[in-house]
């Protein structure tokens, strides 16, 4: 697809907080270690599919299908044809906030890992899901949604609310009277002004730079009575986070994020049919004849990423080209910033 329709699929976006002196609560830019999600995991039976579950060729939903029924002391071990394409066995996943109690209800995601073709209004079986320690913490059960309704991908549902905490779970932030903030974007200037904000706040705080990632704060004596109101207080400072610079491209979608601090250096790229000089005018030896030539284009080397993308744009580059005339310039050193294809 040519990017000559980019006003219809292609957007460019320049982000550049330190050009803006933008200013960014740390909350907005760490985590807490120990706030994290954590992650269950279990395995089920999905039943009442209409011919559309495993196969006999994958006999392990019979075997756990018969294992479930004999737990309800009913007689199926001579059964060789349980199931018959109406179950599925499945891998059930789910995701836990930092703290959740007993009795509360979450989502759950269902996957089918045999030769199911749909798994779809099926439904799943009460299965027991476990943390990483081992432990039960949940119960899943009901009917399995459509989750991919764009692909209508049918192997893969999720169950809203169709698990049930047994025990409650609450995460530890606090070790040893310390608490380490984790930025979401490791950057050492990021890491200073956060460290700089927190001791212009608190006068009295004992703060330990890790790595270029993670901060660690000791707890003042003052707040140990009242942590909710000292993390309030340091999540509110407002600081100038930096930015790496970073070109992010959605090949399916044709978008093009670019932030500011991306920089172009002089350099000419030849590719396919197009010629791109990136360089002062004066300091091009060529003809005003090839100038105008409509596979040539001049950028000077003064000139952003979008002046880049704009002219191939003219020159009706697709969106692979624009990608490898790119990755072709950061390899020669002309183009400072991390490109991210997605």
């Amino acid at each position: 697809m040519r990017f000559k329709i980019i006003a219809l699929i292609f957007f460019i976006l320049m982000i550049n907080s330190n050009l803006w002196g933008i200013k960014v609560k740390i909350k907005d830019l760490v985590n807490i270690n120990g706030l994290s999600e954590n992650s269950l995991i279990g395995y089920g039976i999905v039943t009442g599919l209409n011919g559309t579950g495993d196969s006999a060729r994958f006999k392990i939903t019979g075997n756990i299908l018969e294992r479930v029924l004999n737990n309800m002391d009913i007689d199926v071990m001579n059964s060789k044809n349980i199931g018959a394409k109406n179950s599925a066995f499945v891998i059930i996943t789910a995701k836990l906030p930092p703290d959740i109690a007993e009795g509360e209800k979450i989502d759950v995601t269902v996957s089918s890992i045999g030769d199911a073709k749909s798994i779809v209004n099926g439904v799943l079986l009460q299965s027991p899901l476990k943390g990483l320690d081992g432990k039960v913490y949940a119960v899943a059960q009901g009917v399995v949604s459509i989750v991919d309704t764009a692909n209508k991908n049918k192997t893969v549902g999720i169950i809203p609310e169709g698990a049930i905490m047994q025990r409650d779970f609450s995460s530890q932030f606090i070790n040893n009277n310390r608490i380490i903030l984790s930025l979401k974007n490791p950057d050492f200037t990021t890491l200073y002004n956060i460290k700089k904000g927190i001791m212009d706040k608190f006068n009295n705080v004992q703060l330990t730079t890790i790595n270029n990632k993670l901060i660690e704060i000791s707890l003042p004596e003052e707040y140990k009575n009242n942590i909710d109101k000292f993390m309030s207080d340091i999540g509110n400072i407002e600081i100038e986070p930096s930015t790496t610079a970073k070109i992010v491209i959605n090949k399916t979608s044709g978008v093009i994020v670019i932030n500011g601090d991306v920089k172009l250096m002089e350099a000419s790229v030849s590719y396919k049919n197009l010629d791109i000089y990136i360089k002062n005018k004066r300091n091009l030896a060529t003809s005003s004849e090839k100038l105008n030539n409509q596979n040539i284009f001049v950028l000077p080397d003064s000139s952003d990423i979008k002046s880049l993308i704009d002219g191939l744009n003219k020159m009706g580059a697709k969106t692979e080209d624009i990608i490898a005339i790119l990755y072709a310039l950061k390899k020669a050193g002309a183009l400072i910033g991390d490109i991210i294809v997605e």
